[in-house]
């Protein structure tokens, strides 16, 4: 009887631990690191601040992205949502061939001469930053 009485207490004891050792506080240290960013954060398409992608600078001579009219594919980023009024002005004055609206990012993608690629930012409402 000893014996029953003893593995009784052995197993409640068993299953009483785990709630005492989380009804016990314990003191978490609060992390003084700053918060890791994201890679967004550090990564820039415009490094020299000229508000043109740097990408488009460094290939706006590779045959691999140039046309026989030696146009270049352009995402452009518009400070609203652009309009058939935008892209009829980009026609007007940058030679713009329009291909796609990217309304979820207030931005148009076509191609435009490499000539005329720093024209885009006297269009009113293309953003520069």
């Amino acid at each position: 009887m000893l014996i029953k009485q003893l593995l009784s207490a052995f197993c409640l004891t068993l299953m009483l631990l785990p709630t005492l050792a989380l009804a016990t506080p314990i003191e978490i240290e609060a992390d003084s690191s700053p918060l890791e960013e994201g890679w967004w954060v550090e990564t820039t398409v415009d490094q020299n601040k000229n508000s043109i992608g740097d990408m488009v600078e460094f290939h706006k001579d590779n045959p691999i992205f140039l046309d026989e009219d030696n146009t270049l594919p352009l995402i452009i980023d518009f400070d609203h949502t652009p309009s058939v009024d935008e892209i009829a002005m980009l026609e007007r004055e940058v030679g713009y061939e329009h291909q796609w609206e990217l309304t979820h990012i207030d931005a148009l993608a076509g191609r435009i001469h490499v000539d005329l690629i720093r024209e885009t930012l006297n269009i009113p409402g293309v953003d520069h930053d």
